[in-house]
């Protein structure tokens, strides 16, 4: 507890002012004793090599049943474009042995849509993370991805084309117009809108000759993107969404075939950075 209010204070003076950035981890001893989902408790703000200062918000492996738990900080839904369920579209936790491979403990997290041309983004949303967006200069977002068999441009229904992969979106306008309040029309127009949420794309990988079941470490992709804070600074908060964007799924909709179009994801790391 004296080294972690030690280092605390050690980013007050470097700093001269106080970042926040609550329910975090911040070095791997501390992060080894912090059950997944739930905020680290009496560790500094933020961890300060002489003017530098960063602070791990979360990470997440995906290791439980439910995506979205009810007392998880991280997430607040997963959802597919259109706002509602959708039959054979859908983000499911699987275990390694689904998968042949997964780069961090037992877990991971696959999307698929579903046959038929049928075209969809599914969006797993983050709850409006406490980075103090005033102090910190960046965000850092690091994750492994398995693509299965994507294709490098699809339509979807907006009329938009993008490739099959995934990236983050930032909301940079208000809650409302993000969709993450207001009736469920308002919801789903915000939470799909190109002009409210900023899109980060993650290096491009298709995955042509993956396999599930058949993943091993070289299948899985680490990626990461960068995301400079001035642009967020007048919300106050940090709200961002993994979004993964597809047209197939399973053959015949048949979880016992083959998959035509899938995307894993896993060990994601959201990191807010002090220049």
């Amino acid at each position: 507890m004296l080294r972690n209010r030690s280092l605390y204070l050690l980013a007050i003076a470097l700093f001269g002012v106080q970042p926040r950035c609550s329910q975090v981890a911040f070095n791997q001893d501390q992060a080894s004793e912090t059950k997944q989902g739930t905020p680290t408790q009496e560790v500094p703000f933020c961890f300060a090599t002489q003017t530098v200062g960063t602070c791990k918000v979360f990470e997440d492996s995906f290791e439980r049943d439910l995506i979205v738990e009810q007392e998880d900080f991280r997430w607040q839904k997963v959802i597919v474009d259109s706002g509602q369920n959708v039959r054979n579209i859908d983000a499911n936790i699987l275990w390694a042995e689904e998968f042949g491979y997964v780069p961090d403990q037992e877990r991971a997290l696959l999307f698929h849509g579903r046959e038929g041309g049928s075209t969809h983004e599914i969006f797993l949303v983050s709850k409006e993370l406490d980075i103090d967006v005033q102090q910190f200069d960046k965000v850092e977002i690091r994750l492994s991805y398995l693509p299965i068999k994507l294709e490098q441009k699809i339509t979807l229904s907006s009329g938009y084309k993008v490739p099959e992969s995934v990236r983050v979106d930032v909301c940079h306008e208000s809650d409302l117009d993000c969709g993450l309040t207001g009736n469920d029309s308002q919801k789903t127009q915000g939470i799909r809108s190109r002009e409210s949420w900023d899109d980060y794309w993650f290096d491009l990988h298709y995955g042509l000759d993956n396999q599930l079941g058949l993943a091993t470490a070289e299948s899985w992709i680490d990626v990461k993107v960068t995301i400079d804070l001035d642009r967020y600074r007048q919300r106050g908060n940090f709200v961002f969404k993994i979004t993964v964007s597809m047209d197939e799924g399973y053959i015949g909709n048949d979880h016992s075939k083959p998959m035509e179009d899938g995307l894993a994801i896993d060990h994601l790391v959201v990191t807010a950075i002090k220049d």
